[in-house]
């Protein structure tokens, strides 16, 4: 089978074309179609693409002690001007750091939860990410603007994987957590 055809079957596979593909082999599904697509020289796949289809394939990624724990930097809560009516209801902006990236999240009660929407950025670039509750909740992969959004429970940790970036924990503050605790 010629190189183009083979990474059209793995890909046709990758997205479930191929009858007898079971859930659980789609990781080995991912690798075999970043392998695929890495050993050709006319086809390079986008760090995008392959942050995309982790996600998709649920690959699993280091363990909580490999990856980076994202720093508190920012918090709108801890900035709030004195007077300001009922802090703890309103919306809460956070930034985090880790590995040289910059994590923006922010916060609101979601029924109760956590509504979570996000980026990371390396500077003015915004990075493509997958992200998940670190209890186990699935991978949601970030949107063309490299927005993400999932509900979480209170005091959830993110773990997010920005591909070549590397992989860190975000610990998320209750939404009643006083002001400048974390």
């Amino acid at each position: 089978m010629a190189d183009g055809d083979e990474l059209r079957r793995v890909i046709d596979e990758a997205r479930g074309l191929v009858p007898g593909t079971a859930g659980s082999d789609r990781v080995d599904v991912f690798a075999a179609v970043h392998d695929a697509a890495s050993g050709r020289a006319d086809f390079e796949v986008p760090d995008a693409w392959l942050v995309r289809a982790k996600g998709i394939a649920g690959a699993p990624g280091p363990s909580l002690g490999e990856r980076l724990l994202a720093a508190l930097s920012f918090d709108s809560w801890a900035q709030a001007a004195v007077g300001v009516r009922s802090a703890a209801t309103a919306s809460r902006d956070l930034e985090f750091e880790a590995g040289g990236l910059v994590v923006e999240v922010r916060l609101e009660r979601a029924g109760a939860g956590l509504s979570v929407v996000g980026l990371v950025r390396q500077g003015e670039t915004v990075v493509p990410v997958t992200v998940r509750d670190a209890d186990g909740g699935p991978w949601v992969a970030a949107m063309p603007s490299g927005e993400f959004a999932l509900t979480v429970p209170p005091g959830a940790t993110l773990e997010i994987d920005a591909g070549d970036h590397g992989e860190f924990t975000v610990p998320l503050p209750s939404p009643s957590e006083p002001r400048g605790s974390q």
